[in-house]
This record gives C-alpha cells, sequence and structure tokens, in this order.
C-alpha cells in the first residue's frame, strides 16, 4: 500500500488494529510490518504503469 506519510499511516493502521481488538469486534495478529522508501524504478513504474527499461 503506498501513502504519503508512511510512518504516521502505519501507526494509525496499528492503532486501529489494537481498538478494535479490544473492544472485541476482531482479533489480529500482526507477524511482520515494514517500511519501504520507494526506489526511482518504483517511482518511475507508479507514474508510466511499467518497468524502466535496463540501458546496456
Amino acid at each position: 500500500m503506498a501513502v504519503d506519510v508512511g510512518p504516521k499511516a502505519l501507526m494509525e493502521v496499528l492503532r486501529r488494529f489494537d481498538a478494535e481488538s479490544a473492544n472485541g469486534d476482531i482479533e489480529v495478529t500482526v507477524l511482520d510490518i515494514a517500511l519501504h522508501r520507494p526506489t526511482l524504478d518504483d517511482v518511475f513504474l507508479t507514474l508510466t504503469g511499467r518497468k524502466a527499461e535496463e540501458s546496456s
């Protein structure tokens, strides 16, 4: 999932999971979570819809 402010969005998702679990509405177990800073290739793919061609 791409978001503009990764750490803030991540904390909000975790808070909501915690709140829903505390209410007994759902039970969520987070096994792994990570943030990824996009590379130039990631940005190119997002903007153009295709992978950048490698130069030889």
